[in-house]
């Protein structure tokens, strides 16, 4: 609904455009807002907040993943530390968890930066 409204809707347009509850609407609008699609926002006068699709949705979206990642790369990397006294299964797991989130944030800066590049966005 977001995606096709040519401006902001408030949290009752939704659940009217939609035949949905508040706290679904509330629910996945959050959901959009941390995902970096929606933005959340109060217009100039309202006492209201309205969402709104974002013009670089997918950018955000990207940002979101890569800061996501990163948090689980750091994760992987307190766990491999404190994990050098476990037994190697265990221990290689934790190595290959840390390759793995290593891996991905790379990936996605990378696929960020070049999806920026495409879309002549900074």
């Amino acid at each position: 609904m977001l995606m096709l409204s040519p401006g902001p809707l408030s949290t009752a347009e939704l659940q009217s455009a939609l035949d949905a509850g508040k706290g679904s609407v509330s629910e996945i609008t959050r959901l959009l807002v941390g995902s970096g699609t929606v933005r959340r926002f109060k217009e100039p006068g309202s006492r209201q907040y309205v969402y709104e699709w974002r013009d670089d949705a997918w950018i955000g979206c990207l940002q979101h993943m890569l800061e996501q990642t990163r948090e689980l790369l750091i994760l992987a990397e307190h766990a491999r530390a404190r994990g050098e006294e476990v037994p190697e299964p265990q221990r290689g797991r934790l190595r290959e968890m840390h390759e793995y989130y290593t891996f991905m944030a790379g990936h996605i800066e990378a696929l960020l930066a070049e999806y920026r590049t495409m879309k002549g966005a900074s």
